[in-house]
Parts: C-alpha cells; sequence; structure tokens
C-alpha cells in the first residue's frame, strides 16, 4: 500500500475504499490506532477467523503499522489517517458489523459510537492486567463484548457492572494470544 499526498497538501487515505465495499465484506473490522497497539494481540484472532474465511478488514492510523506488509489477501488493510476529526467523522459514521479494537475509552475521545449502524463493539486486552488497576474508571464501559484474558477480569468486570449500575457485557474469556 502506498501512502500518498493528494494535490490540496492532504494526507490520502482508504476511508472512500472502505465505505464502497458491501456490508458483507467489512462485517468483521479491526482498528488499530498505533503500530504497536493491535496486531500482535489479535493475531491469533485473525488466524481463527481465516480458517473459518472470514472476510477481515484492517484499519489503520498509523503509516509505520506492519500490517501495511501483510501478504494475506482474505485481509484488507485500509489507512484511515491519523487526524482525530477525521477519525473522529470516520467513526460517527461507520458501518459495519463487529469493530475489535485494543483501545480503551470508546467514546470518552475521538473513537465514538456510529450514529448511523448499530456495531457491535469489542475491546480485546493488550495486557493481563487488573482492568481497575490500570483502566480509567469507565473506559470499557462502552463496550458491547470484552475479550478478557482469564476469570479474574471477568470477576471485576462484573463487579464493575454491579457497583455502577451498568448494563452487562458480553464477557468472553479467550486467553492472551502472546502466551
Amino acid at each position: 500500500m502506498k501512502i500518498t499526498k493528494s494535490v490540496y497538501g492532504k494526507e490520502e487515505n482508504d476511508i472512500d475504499k472502505f465505505n464502497e465495499l458491501d456490508l458483507d465484506e467489512r462485517s468483521i473490522v479491526f482498528y488499530s490506532e498505533s503500530s504497536v497497539i493491535l496486531y500482535p494481540y489479535v493475531e491469533e484472532m485473525i488466524k481463527e477467523l481465516q480458517n473459518r474465511e472470514q472476510k477481515i478488514c484492517y484499519l489503520i492510523s498509523s503509516k509505520d503499522d506492519p500490517v501495511l506488509k501483510n501478504e494475506n489477501k482474505s485481509v484488507r488493510v485500509f489507512y484511515i489517517g491519523d487526524s482525530e476529526i477525521e477519525k473522529m467523522k470516520f467513526f460517527l459514521r461507520l458501518k459495519a458489523k463487529v469493530l475489535i479494537t485494543t483501545m480503551p475509552d470508546l467514546g470518552s475521545y475521538h473513537i465514538k459510537r456510529s450514529k448511523v449502524f448499530p456495531v457491535h463493539y469489542i475491546y480485546a486486552f493488550h495486557d493481563m492486567q487488573s482492568t481497575h488497576m490500570v483502566k480509567r474508571k469507565g473506559s470499557l464501559d462502552q463496550f458491547d463484548s470484552i475479550f478478557c484474558v482469564g476469570p479474574y477480569q471477568v470477576q471485576e468486570l462484573r463487579a464493575t457492572e454491579q457497583l455502577y449500575n451498568l448494563k452487562q457485557k458480553n464477557l468472553v474469556e479467550c486467553g492472551y494470544g502472546l502466551l
């Protein structure tokens, strides 16, 4: 993938190409804000989805993301740029069945829930730490599902939901891919 500048000096991105896909082609979407944040932690998930012949889109905001060198045709990579305003506008209009990310704070900063489509948001941990010892209060509240490293994270998240009277999430014990 080649990233270039347009005639207006703005960086070109693949947002239009992504939005032109049929919903089935962008039903499972991964988002990585930084070149070191996502792929190593979701690689096993992606391999399992590939084994099941699922189509996968991988959105990136970093020109240095190693996934740009990915040769696998079942993972379509789209550079959406690194402008906070452009990302916010993009995510507010996102049409996808599932979005998986390791970035917490959905809805708090520039990554907002889609206003035009019922996207199912999944948080995947990129660490094995306690959910309440290192995360900001409320940083996982807006997700629909959370892929937990182990039972301690499930227990902590359930206790948080009960304590703050939050809607229950779908919590899945899926281990830690780097192990």
